[in-house]
């Protein structure tokens, strides 16, 4: 980012080894006084760390624990220095912070909102001597989102550091002890997800029953690349197999519809049984026929021709079916005609 241009970023927090840890701390420390520099830090360093020349102590949220907040302050103004300490508020019922830490003997001053050019907006008094200002909005905030989002867009991997920060940011809200305060219902999750310049918003149980107003960027997720050659290949490989995978559950679900309840199945399969062992009867009844007409029998063919009298409804039935196929194979009829007509349907698809 260019105006991040010439300012050295170190990062410290609690998952980082110690060797890591001290050689983070060690570099940021070693710093002239006259080299800009910012050390992102969680809770971490909000004891035990005697940093000099520490102009501001910025908290990005207030902590879980309201005894901390002195301590992260207290990185600041050390040694008989000055320094200033701030805390990031929203408009609203987060204010409600600054008369909780008065109880605790903590008093903050309100600061107004610093416009581009380091104009600040505006503060007023009221009859009660407390000074409040009016939201502000920054058009130059929205140019900034949308340019930290192209960067974003150029690799995937950080979108995916950008929701394990937004999902670890919303559980840590959740849990906040003064949570009469920090509730999640009053957060505009919608711009907190445009803060972390997410694509889309993460699945998670926190979020299930809050209404958000939130746009999805029209981005093809599955075309969506990490810079890394190798994460890139592991991803397009494991797209590939989930594809796969996909593809036969589907299939294996079409195998197993039917239409209709379970013994209307059981009916239509054992009527077909039926017909097949009509079409072996008749098979075995003209071969017979024919032997006895070649024979020259009258006495036999006149008793064939009394047999062949049973076979007559079924004669007819097996004709209507072979009928009914060569509509279907030319396409006079579809399927669920044919199974309408011949009873293989269930029952609410043959009254209809």
């Amino acid at each position: 980012m260019p105006q991040l241009k010439g300012i050295s970023i170190y990062s410290l927090h609690g998952k980082m080894d110690t060797k890591r840890r001290t050689a983070t701390y060690r570099a940021f420390l070693n710093l002239p006084p006259t080299s800009p520099a910012l050390l992102l830090c969680t809770d971490v360093a909000a004891r035990g760390l005697d940093v000099p020349d520490v102009d501001f102590v910025i908290q990005m949220d207030p902590p879980q624990d309201p005894k901390v907040f002195a301590h992260r302050c207290g990185r600041t103004a050390r040694a008989g220095k000055e320094g200033k300490a701030i805390v990031l508020l929203g408009h609203g019922r987060e204010e409600v912070y600054v008369d909780f830490l008065k109880i605790r003997k903590i008093p903050l001053k309100q600061l107004a909102y610093i416009l581009p050019g380091n104009k600040a907006n505006s503060l007023s008094i009221n009859d009660d001597d407390i000074i409040t200002q009016a939201p502000v909005f920054d058009d130059n905030n929205e140019a900034l989102l949308e340019q930290i989002r192209k960067v974003v867009l150029m690799d995937r991997d950080l979108h995916d550091k950008g929701t394990k920060a937004f999902v670890s940011y919303i559980r840590s809200y959740s849990k906040h002890e003064a949570n009469y305060i920090f509730r999640l219902k009053d957060l505009d999750l919608g711009k907190v997800a445009k803060g972390y310049c997410l694509l889309k918003l993460p699945k998670m149980p926190e979020l299930k029953d809050i209404k958000i107003e939130f746009e999805d960027a029209s981005v093809n997720m599955d075309g969506y690349k990490y810079a890394n050659n190798a994460r890139e290949l592991k991803r397009l490989s494991k797209l590939e197999s989930d594809k796969a995978k996909l593809n036969i559950q589907q299939t294996s679900r079409q195998k197993k519809v039917f239409k209709g309840p379970w013994s209307e199945k059981l009916a239509a399969k054992q009527r077909r049984t039926e017909r097949r062992i009509k079409r072996s009867k008749k098979r075995e009844y003209l071969k017979k026929r024919k032997a006895e007409e070649i024979n020259g029998s009258s006495d036999d063919i006149n008793k064939s021709k009394d047999i062949g009298v049973c076979f007559e409804d079924e004669w007819e039935e097996l004709q209507k079916e072979e009928r009914l196929a060569k509509k279907l194979k030319k396409g006079i009829i579809n399927q669920e005609e044919f199974d309408r007509v011949m009873g293989l349907a269930n029952n609410d698809e043959a009254e209809v």
